[in-house]
């Protein structure tokens, strides 16, 4: 509506302009100097014109990247409190990827069979009592990841051109993945080339959110 309003307004004024020059053209149109007055004048009125919708599409433009900025900085601001959760998650998972390991790896061979099942403890009573901290703390971290990854997918629905690429590739990484996943992807000890692309990945996720909130500060300050 804007836009049309504004091409309205120039082609109004120039319509009136060049009915001006008309008049004054047919009120003494044989002298050559107010012909070429009427040229002078002609010209001046069209590039006054062209001047003034340049200068509103230029603050339209610059109230458009506003208006784009600020939804921006609102949108990240809401995820910046996350930037410490996923380093501190994912932080806690590399450094004990060695008991989510060794609780999946028994796990998966007391599930070979039934008669394994059977005569085997499960690992949790076979454990330490720290040992068996660890791996609940892991699973909460895992289940904070995938919570923070759903809200940042839900914001990404909301503000499609909003959210970084990274971010929304990280959250739908992080929101796919399994716990049994986890030494393919997060592993410190034997690292695979799945878990360095996610470590990579973590890593640009929780950059961008600074990135875009200091670029969109930026353009917001001015």
């Amino acid at each position: 509506m804007s836009t049309t309003l504004l091409i309205i307004s120039a082609i109004s004024a120039i319509l009136a302009c060049f009915a001006s020059l008309h008049k004054d053209r047919i009120k003494d149109g044989n002298n050559p100097h107010v012909l070429r007055a009427i040229r002078i004048s002609a010209v001046a009125s069209c590039v006054v014109v062209a001047v003034a919708v340049l200068n509103q599409y230029h603050a339209r433009l610059q109230a458009s990247t506003l208006r784009a900025a600020q939804l921006q900085l609102t949108a990240l601001t809401r995820l910046s409190d996350y930037r410490v959760e996923i380093l501190d998650d994912f932080s806690w998972l590399v450094m004990h990827s060695l008991t989510t390991n060794s609780y999946l790896d028994y796990e998966a061979v007391r599930a070979s069979s039934a008669e394994v099942a059977a005569t085997v403890p499960a690992w949790e009573k076979v454990v330490s009592d720290v040992t068996r901290l660890e791996l609940i703390k892991s699973k909460a971290a895992f289940d904070q990841l995938q919570k923070i990854s759903r809200t940042i997918l839900m914001d990404a629905s909301t503000y499609p051109s909003m959210m970084p690429k990274p971010l929304v590739e990280w959250a739908s990484v992080t929101l796919a993945l399994k716990f049994s996943d986890l030494p393919r992807f997060i592993d410190s000890y034997h690292p695979t080339p799945e878990s360095i692309d996610y470590a990579n990945l973590t890593g640009q996720a929780v950059g961008t959110i600074t990135g875009g909130i200091m670029s969109s500060a930026e353009v917001v300050a001015k």
